[in-house]
């Protein structure tokens, strides 16, 4: 799991390899074994045939190398294939289900549901293998069956003689020898298979272990002196890409260091470096003790408020309630459900930004850690909390004044209560020893009234750490899982559609019943034929079998193929749409609840086993079936006395298939009532929060619990295909029985009466009663994979049907005008809004009005509800009570799509997908490159657009697209508008991220901006630039402003300020600190008042 950063983009691979890899995995160990076990049957079939047939039996031998050999060819050039064709693909949203999954929020801001429902549906359809390269599989598959025959028929034909005769007794001999070649060619077939298997076991194991690296920065035992020393260090994320050069710094135990830069400076570059995720091309770099790290984008756990705080370490009751006082977080916990044992969501989805930074911050204190890295710990915090922060954590008597801090930060008020200062610049490091000195002249302590601190953070509070039942927040568990029906079948055949399904059965129809008459004119033969004739009766009997058995193989691939096309690729895009589809549309509410992991399996493996491997086992058991049937037919006509063997042998399949039903069903529920399904959770938690759990030192616990969730998983799939294995070896046992008892009849017969059951009866009735009760336990095989399947199905219909779906984004009534809004006037009446029905409001009973293209700033404290009103504008929460009208339109009548898409936000969390910059900024491509260069260039992150490789000049032309693949398949980073984004923009930091999501909204000019926290992770200086280009381009637009910084809303109109989601005051800035009100007492907590009467 030591994956470096900026490897982002492999770990939806890592995903989606150890689900749909996993049962590679099994069966690569399982051949693995069987070729070692079924060595010596091998061995011994061999000297069998050499014994009685000669060195002849050298020829079937050759044909199965040669054949083992063109299969490994066939898959090797296969395999290529698919990369040209992955290759080809345009550079856009390549991880489009990750996407879905993880950044939901994202993309119903933006409107772009149709992106990403026609982007991953045009993926499905460019992905499908082409015709003849799926002709030439099947025809190799095929003749992995079929060849063994073949083989053993050439090799005994080789061995007659037109003037051969030879008794009933020799032509058992033959035909037992013909039994073994069969055997030994079949296991030297099935060799490459078995191959294949353990060819792509060690390819899943490679995929996963070459994301390994060891730490780059060398850890040692704490000392008294130094804490962190770096000589002549250099770190790079590779060639031609960022680099931290001749780094020379030694930090002291118990120092507190600021790490400041402009935006893209390499700020997080360093942290990366300090936490051993950055390479270290030279130099030496060491770093003295444990570390506690709060990333910049804090990583939150789907589990407990305790668990994520503990992260694995003993409770121990003191220190914890230290930490959470510490942290400001003991009212938050008497606000949730369950205390400190409520769950938190996916990504902390139900925490607001500030209380995702303090519970990161929590667990890092709890740590007890001797060196703590902050990333840019203050940006999402209010006046209060830092206040707060700093003095009981940072400073002062904080619990961490002793320790070694090391803070990036934009705060410049927090700067000079530090001993060093680390400047960065692209790269450049300038490192400042100073005296620590007050902020304004003042004390830390003086930062903010002694009294509102009490009030704000409620310092002597006891905070909740119930032991009761965890306050839930998924909703997996009420999306259960029925038990199969053919109800069920019924529906996935409609999706499918009756005319698909009906031409491939059809097909399967034709192929076997066409067979039924060959087989009788193979029968005929041979069928009385006398000693003296029975060599030349043989031959041609042999002869016709090779060629029956070739033109059986290819038009068995025939219609495999065709089965492929009409039914398994077309339900495959059907059923991916129809999931994508359900989870674009579901209420964003619903789908934060949902577990991520069971999601990304839903859309890799439970689609690919429903839409693939469910048709295949289908077909091959209503093709097994009218084997049987005419098996059955051939049988009777030879001897209607096998009909009575047949008895025994249905009654048995129907008392174990009962049985295995009932079993089956409690093995379901057991799998219910455990922790298997947790497998992916935990998997997709260890990769999403990788970086803290390495520099925490707690990856080995994680892995742990991971193999432990795997273990119970693979126990409860074992137990399952066990049943369904016992329930085909009985039947399996019951039809050798069967067999024994038709080969002594025939014995006893030929015996008794050798003129009227001569050889070629005795042939052919074993041959067909052999079939006959072959194909019925073939069938019983066939239920093992369709057993397997089914649940994959269930849950695809309970998914696709049980989701709901938001309001309608298209509502042809109410449709707005098309200049709608025109002037961005916005009015709230008496509005309320809950997450949950089950939880009180976020914002209650709001009624306020914003004139057309005002500027208006919205504060408050940290879960004020700020954030919440960016919901409510875009619907992404359907209101509890009131309207919102925008230019007199009650948005709640109008289709989502003409809502969203009319408003531009620049997110708090701001995200970035796979692809080109060109794509990020337009995905739909609804301006020309010209106006996109517009943008930058009015947004001034034209810097952004190049690369170390070359440079952004505005003035060239647009190159189109130069984005190739290297021979490592990884894109290469263009220049300009080809310049490639990673995956979750991990080679931009969040304030370049900010800064292209107000490209976005420069580029799309729509009448009301929502500007979320866009200035938090960004330095000062680029903020006064970013706040000029909004004043400029923005001036006739409704601009709305959630900001922690105060200096960001002071020149707006007007500033709405936000309490327990009620409007406090509403007024100019002027006006406001005019009065002694909640707005006057924050910008006296941060000193703006002295400036603003400047």
């Amino acid at each position: 799991m030591y994956m470096a950063k900026g490897s982002n983009g492999l770990d939806s691979q890592v995903i989606v390899r150890a689900s749909s890899g996993s049962w590679k995995i099994k069966m690569g160990l399982s051949d693995l074994f069987s070729i070692a076990t079924s060595l010596f049957s091998e061995v011994f079939s061999a000297y069998i045939v050499i014994a009685r047939l000669g060195w002849a039996s050298i020829l079937p031998v050759v044909i199965a190398v040669v054949y083992v050999i063109l299969k490994a060819r066939m898959d090797v050039y296969a395999m290529r294939l698919r990369n040209v064709t992955n290759s080809a693909l345009p550079p856009k949203f390549q991880q489009g289900y990750i996407n879905i999954c993880q950044h939901m929020k994202t993309i119903k801001l933006y409107a772009w549901e149709s992106v990403f429902l026609h982007e991953i549906g045009l993926g499905k359809v460019k992905y499908v293998t082409p015709p003849l390269v799926w002709l030439a599989q099947f025809t190799m598959k095929a003749l992995n069956s079929s060849l063994s025959e073949i083989a053993a028929s050439l090799a005994i034909i080789s061995q007659l003689r037109p003037d051969s005769s030879f008794s009933y007794v020799e032509m058992t001999i033959i035909l037992s020898s013909m039994s073994s070649l069969v055997t030994f060619t079949r296991s030297l077939g099935s060799i490459s298979k078995k191959l294949n298997y353990i060819g792509e076991t060690e390819t899943v194991f490679k995929q996963i272990v070459s994301a390994q690296q060891a730490d780059y920065i060398v850890r040692k035992t704490a000392t008294k002196d130094t804490a962190v020393k770096m000589n002549d260090s250099e770190f790079s994320w590779g060639k031609d890409k960022f680099s931290i050069r001749s780094l020379a710094l030694e930090i002291k135990q118990g120092e507190f260091v600021a790490i400041v830069g402009k935006v893209g400076c390499g700020k997080s570059s360093i942290v990366s470096a300090l936490c051993g995720e950055m390479p270290l091309e030279r130099g030496e770099a060491c770093i003295f003790g444990s570390i506690g790290y709060v990333s910049q984008k804090p990583w939150i756990m789907n589990a407990t408020f305790r668990d994520n705080v503990l992260l694995g370490n003993e409770y121990d009751e003191k220190r914890y309630n230290q930490t959470i006082e510490a942290c400001a977080l003991t009212e938050d916990l008497k606000l949730m459900p369950a205390g400190d044992m409520s769950e938190i969501g996916h990504a902390g989805i139900n925490l607001s930004g500030g209380q995702k930074t303090r519970l990161a911050l929590a667990r890092a204190i709890y740590m007890d850690a001797n060196v703590y890295i902050f990333d840019d710990l203050l940006s999402a915090v209010d006046a209060h909390v830092e206040r707060h922060l700093v003095e009981r954590v940072l400073v002062g008597n904080g619990l961490l004044a002793n320790k070694t801090r090391i803070l990036v930060t934009h705060a410049e008020h927090v700067v000079p209560l530090c001993d060093k200062v680390i400047t960065i610049d692209h790269g450049d490091i300038l490192v400042t020893q100073q005296e620590k000195m007050s902020y304004s002249g003042m004390a830390v302590h003086d930062l903010m009234p002694s009294a509102d601190l009490a009030e704000a953070c409620a310092k002597h509070a006891v905070p909740s750490t119930s032991n009761a039942k965890s306050g839930e927040f998924t909703i997996t568990p009420e999306l259960e899982v029925p038990a199969f029906s053919r109800q069920t079948l019924w529906k996935f055949i409609a999706l499918s559609g009756y005319a698909n399904v009906a031409t491939a059965i059809a097909f399967q129809f034709l192929f076997s019943y066409g067979f039924y008459y060959v087989e009788g004119l193979r029968m005929e033969l041979v069928k009385g034929a006398g000693t003296g004739l029975m060599a030349s009766a043989l031959k041609r009997y042999l002869i016709v079998n090779a060629v029956v058995t070739i033109m059986k193989c290819q038009i068995g691939s025939i219609s495999a193929l065709i089965s492929s096309h009409m039914w398994f690729d077309r339900v495959e895009i059907k059923m991916t749409n129809s999931i994508v589809e359900a989870l674009l549309f579901a209420p964003l509410p619903v789908f934060e609840r949902m577990s991520k992991g069971t999601l990304e399996k839903l859309m890799h493996e439970d689609v690919m086993l429903a839409s693939h491997h469910l048709p295949s086992h289908l077909c091959s058991r209503v093709y097994e079936m009218f084997n049987a049937i005419n098996s059955l037919i051939l049988t009777i006509r030879t001897s209607p006395i096998v009909l009575l063997s047949l008895i025994p042998l249905m009654c048995v399949m129907l008392l174990v298939n009962k049985r295995r039903e009932k079993v089956q069903g409690i093995v379901v529920k057991v799998a219910r009532g455990s922790g298997a399904r947790l497998r992916e959770n935990i998997l997709q938690e260890v990769l999403a929060g990788k970086e803290v759990m390495r520099t925490h030192d707690r990856v080995d616990h994680y892995i742990d619990e991971l193999a432990e969730a795997s273990a119970k998983a693979a126990m409860l799939e074992n137990h399952s295909m066990r049943i369904a294995m016992i329930k085909a070896r009985v039947e399996e046992i019951v039809v050798d029985v069967l067999y024994i008892c038709i080969l002594i009849y025939c014995k006893l017969a030929s015996l008794n009466d050798p003129s009227s059951f001569g050889p070629g009866n005795v042939d052919m009735m074993m041959r067909f009663s052999g079939s006959t009760l072959n194909k019925l336990s073939s069938i019983s095989f066939s239920d093992i994979g369709i057993t397997q399947c089914l649940p994959s199905l269930s849950r695809f219909f309970v998914y696709a049907e049980q989701l709901g779906r938001e309001a309608p984004h298209v509502s042809k009534d109410t449709q707005p005008s098309a200049d709608w809004p025109a002037q961005g006037a916005i009015e709230f009446k008496d509005y309320s809004m809950s997450y949950r029905s089950e939880l009180g409001p976020v914002l209650n009973q709001l009624s306020f009005k914003i004139n057309g293209k005002e500027k208006v700033g919205i504060v408050g404290r940290t879960g004020a509800g700020k954030s919440s009103l960016t919901y409510a504008l875009l619907r992404l929460v359907e209101p509890a009570a009131g309207n919102v009208f925008i230019d007199g339109v009650d948005t709640s009548t109008i289709g989502l799509h003409a809502l969203r898409s009319n408003i531009s936000v620049v997110p708090q969390d701001p995200v970035l997908f796979e692809g080109t910059i060109r794509d990020n900024l337009d995905p739909k491509h609804e301006y020309t490159d010209a106006q996109v260069w517009e943008a930058i260039e009015k947004a001034k992150v034209g810097h952004l657009l190049t690369t170390p490789a070359g440079t952004f000049d505005s003035t060239a032309k647009p190159n189109g697209h130069s984005i190739v693949r290297n021979p490592s398949g990884n894109w290469i980073a263009g220049v300009g508008l080809d310049r490639w984004v990673s995956a979750n923009g991990t080679n931009f930091s969040v304030g370049e991220r900010q800064l292209l999501s107000l490209c976005r909204a420069l580029l799309w000019q729509r009448a009301i901006l929502i500007m979320d926290e866009a200035t938090a992770n960004i330095d000062s200086a680029t903020d006064q630039v970013m706040q000029a280009v909004i004043r400029e381009e923005f001036n006739d637009k409704t601009v709305l402003t959630i900001a922690h910084r105060l200096n960001t809303v002071m020149n707006c109109d007007r500033i709405l300020v936000l309490d327990a989601g009620k409007v406090q005051e509403f007024d100019s800035p002027s006006e406001l600190l005019s009065r002694d009100g909640h707005f006057s007492r924050l910008v006296e907590s941060m000193k703006f008042n002295e400036k603003t009467k400047e």
